[in-house]
């Protein structure tokens, strides 16, 4: 998929990483080897210090003993983290970045970037998150379709009070996925709704919409508040792409069509587009990162996004 003149350009960057992956493994190592002999000889000292009776090992005697080897520990595992994500960080600016947008004219990428949350609450597929973040967000044209996704992670707060009057807050996820964005360039005058008859919904407030694709009816619940227009919408062409979209990532799907866009949200358990310090510095690997950027890329041409059918009536 990488062309040979891409590979040509980043062939020697790789290596460079390559060289300063190993470099921060090879330090990791050597620190920690330091901190093993550190923490020994420290607990040499102090098990000597118990047998002169200096230490006790109760009350105050026991907390050192217990916390000294935790912040003798903590030293390799934080550094240890912060060079890998620098290193990570680095490479999907340095390398991912400039890989992807020159395979993909006219797409711009920012790891540390989202889908907005006003975005994400005007699609108004799911209840307003009280916790919002994600990462890798892709945006530009293709062809005539203006669209932007990212990953997502929006949740919601709950707060309880035990009967000592203590409060506990904890957090439950709304949704965490992949939320896509794309533009009809054409006015939808009601907003119509698509979810997986598995996922959940909030939908009852509009009219169900009933279609004749029987394994579109089975495996999709659809509302809308104007049901003309909700058909003029899920052609049979459409509604068969849907389908196809559900099987091919295999997780409970969202749409709705409001205004000029379509909001897609798919659920998803893992992090698409995770660069790992651990992963392999080839063009292999980047290869398969570029094949989860087309699979989404794939959905707006499965769609028909560019034909431009979306027409006012």
């Amino acid at each position: 998929m990488i062309s040979e003149e891409v590979k040509s350009n980043y062939r020697a960057i790789l290596d460079v990483f390559k060289n300063e992956k190993k470099h921060i493994s090879e330090r990791s190592k050597k620190l920690w080897q330091h901190t093993l002999f550190i923490f020994l000889a420290i607990e040499a000292v102090l098990a000597f210090l118990v047998m002169l009776g200096v230490i006790k090992v109760q009350g105050t005697g026991l907390i050192v003993l217990f916390i000294i080897p935790i912040i003798v520990f903590m030293i390799p595992i934080i550094s240890q983290f912060t060079l890998r994500g620098k290193w990570v960080e680095k490479y999907k600016d340095e390398v991912l970045k400039p890989i992807v947008e020159a395979q993909f004219p006219g797409i711009t990428y920012e790891d540390d970037y989202h889908i907005s949350e006003q975005m994400f609450n005007a699609s108004n597929l799911f209840t307003n998150p009280d916790r919002f973040n994600g990462e890798d967000l892709f945006s530009g044209k293709l062809d005539a379709t203006a669209f932007s996704f990212s990953e997502i992670h929006a949740e919601e707060k709950h707060t309880s009070r035990d009967k000592d009057g203590n409060t506990t807050t904890s957090y439950s996820t709304i949704f965490k996925g992949l939320f896509l964005i794309a533009d009809f360039n054409k006015e939808i005058q009601n907003d119509t709704y698509v979810y997986s008859s598995g996922g959940k919904s909030w939908f009852s407030r509009y009219k169900r919409v009933r279609l004749e694709d029987p394994v579109f009816e089975d495996r999709f619940n659809v509302y809308s508040n104007d049901q003309v227009e909700a058909r003029y919408i899920l052609t049979p062409k459409i509604m068969e792409r849907i389908v196809e979209l559900e099987d091919r990532f295999g997780e409970n799907l969202y749409l709705s069509f409001r205004g000029h866009n379509v909001y897609i949200a798919i659920s998803e358990s893992y992090d698409m587009f995770e660069t790992s310090f651990h992963d392999e510095v080839n063009f292999t690997q980047i290869e398969r990162f570029l094949a989860e950027v087309d699979s989404i890329l794939a959905i707006l041409n499965d769609l028909d996004l560019n034909l431009r059918i979306w027409t006012k009536r």
